[in-house]
């Protein structure tokens, strides 16, 4: 069936289905609360009902719920009523209040949906910092008993604007991703066809639902797809990675999946004695993507949990981003894990090169293009389409790209109107960093991130998984590696965070061995090594290192550092 918006779909599920379970929420405990798509329209048209009070089509309204149902109804709420919903974090979860200020400032939405506990922060922290409150504020608890509307739902074009989507600022600002109702539902069609799902599929999400990932691909595709979904807490997850592999066996499963730290604490967090009872055996699509896929991770993973079910090939990873609604490339179902193995001096000079041994580095291929997306490697510098595993910038063309960025006309043109030495276009600049080999993408970093020293080029993932495997001291994964400008000579910093205090005997020999660690990376010495606690090195809702801001918060000397080392010449 073809459906010209996320409005139309829902009705139509409520229509042919109204008692089949939609979503259920999780607790800590995994006890579920139940929506079915009945009740999901008749809760969605309530919140509709209030919005049309104080909003007009087109309007911009703030989703600024936790996890759970009452952000699901919310969202849909805001598409029944017209407006563009704009999902954020809620103050003091996961964002901060400055991020929050700023993308109200962006955004400048007419209302905002949320508890009255929320909305209280947020009243505290508008009064306290003097700003006005220039949007109506809708506890949504005070529609938990309200008749239902008789009112039908807004219609929404294809074209209209369905959603803005703040990227997770990773290298810069945040700014305002405008996806249309195509947009959406272009991208959701191809992840059907590439999962395979079906209405016999389940899903379980603990994924940010302001997240692109949690939002378009754990809310967004089982409505799409017609199956149930469940749905847990981020901050669940986190405390105690097993609940989600509970989840997956309790309530079998099919589709699941989280960036590749997700994988990462299961590895290293769940214990033997918590694995008796697991059954992994539903597993068909595990999804890995939003950040670095590391090899070493999956195989653990792989390894690990094979003797309670885990199938190896349900290992899915995959390539996207905001800008381009979500999903760019992918694994073909149930297909082996695709890796190569590089010479990590070739990548430095941007070819593809095979090799073995300490100086190399393992890439896991994303998959190819989905349907109906034109994927290329462009020469940055001379936007030429760069040779058969030639590195160069990835950029993206198809239905699934955004409109542009929300009130940033300059910065649209440059990321969304690209084009090729050819003319041809337009096409989305990534920004990301890979070479194809027979239509596999292979990511190897981001551009903004290459770190240029004495005239080669270093991916920073590179040098940060070597510091941080240099000492035991040192947390795996807590490091950043960037260049700075000094006296017009550029100079590697390395942030790294600390597994516990360290003893000032341990100092020493602890930068000794980060220093031979980047040495034997990339043949200089760093500029100043910063050891920093546990925690505090940034990072996005999807994991990603966000580099720039440590960056910036090192030239302002707002780190929190428990110790600084300089090199000497």
């Amino acid at each position: 069936m073809v459906w010209n918006s996320l409005v139309e779909l829902l009705q139509q599920r409520a229509q042919a289905t109204p008692e089949a379970l939609a979503y259920a929420f999780l607790s800590g405990k995994l006890d579920e609360k139940r929506c079915t798509y009945g009740e999901l329209h008749d809760r969605a048209m309530v919140v509709a009902e209030r919005l049309r009070a104080v909003v007009r089509e087109d309007d911009r309204v703030l989703v600024c719920h936790l996890p759970g149902l009452d952000y699901v109804i919310a969202f849909y709420g805001c598409l029944y009523a017209g407006a563009v919903a704009v999902p954020v974090y809620p103050p003091q979860y996961y964002g901060s209040f400055d991020r929050l200020s700023r993308i109200i400032e962006d955004a400048r939405p007419r209302a905002a949906l949320a508890s009255t506990a929320i909305l209280q922060k947020l009243a505290a922290h508008l009064h306290a910092t003097a700003r006005p409150r220039p949007f109506d504020w809708i506890a949504t608890e005070d529609l938990a008993g309200a008749a239902g509307s008789r009112s039908a739902p807004v219609r929404r074009r294809a074209d209209s604007l369905a959603l803005l989507q703040y990227t997770s600022g990773s290298t810069a600002e945040p700014k305002g991703v405008m996806l249309s109702q195509r947009n959406l539902l272009e991208n959701l069609r191809a992840i059907q066809t590439n999962f395979r799902s079906h209405a016999g599929s389940v899903g379980c999400i603990w994924l940010p639902p302001y997240h692109d990932m949690g939002l378009i691909g754990g809310i967004l595709q089982p409505l799409f797809a017609g199956f149930p979904v469940y749905l847990m807490s981020p901050l669940a997850f986190a405390l105690r990675p097993v609940r989600w592999l509970q989840a997956i066996a309790r309530f079998a499963a099919t589709i699941s999946g989280g960036p590749n730290f997700a994988f990462d604490l299961c590895v290293s967090r769940i214990k033997p004695a918590e694995m008796t009872d697991l059954d992994l055996s539903s597993w068909e699509v595990a999804f890995c993507g939003a950040e670095p896929i590391r090899a070493g991770t999956l195989d653990a993973f792989r390894a690990k949990f094979a003797p309670v079910g885990f199938r190896p090939h349900a290992l899915h990873p995959c390539y996207g981003l905001a800008e381009a609604s979500l999903m760019v490339t992918a694994s073909k179902h149930l297909a082996p894990l695709v890796t190569q193995t590089l010479d990590a001096a070739a990548l430095a000079t941007n070819v593809a090169r095979p090799a073995a041994g300490s100086q190399a580095r393992t890439l896991v291929g994303c998959g190819s293009a989905i349907e109906g997306a034109d994927v290329r490697v462009v020469d940055p510098r001379t936007r030429a389409v760069c040779a058969e595993r030639e590195i160069g910038e990835i950029w993206v063309a198809g239905p699934c790209v955004a409109q542009g960025y929300w009130g940033k006309r300059e910065a649209s043109e440059e990321t969304f109107r690209a084009r090729l030495a050819d003319g041809e276009g337009p096409y989305l600049r990534t920004g990301d960093l890979g070479y194809l080999d027979h239509g596999e993408l292979f990511v190897t970093g981001r551009l903004k991130d290459m770190i240029i020293v004495n005239g080669r080029n270093y991916y920073p993932e590179d040098i940060e998984r070597r510091v941080s495997a240099s000492h035991p001291g040192l947390r795996t994964g807590g490091a950043v590696a960037f260049s700075i400008d000094r006296d017009d000579e550029e100079c590697l910093v390395i942030v790294q965070e600390v597994e516990a205090k360290l003893q000032d005997h341990e100092t020493p020999r602890l930068l000794a061995q980060v220093t031979e660690a980047v040495l034997a990376c990339c043949e200089t010495k760093p500029y100043e090594i910063v050891l920093v606690p546990k925690g505090r090195v940034a990072r996005t809702s999807s994991g990603k290192l966000q580099r720039q801001l440590m960056k910036r918060q090192y030239l302002a000397q707002n780190l929190e550092a428990l110790y600084r080392g300089r090199s000497t010449p």
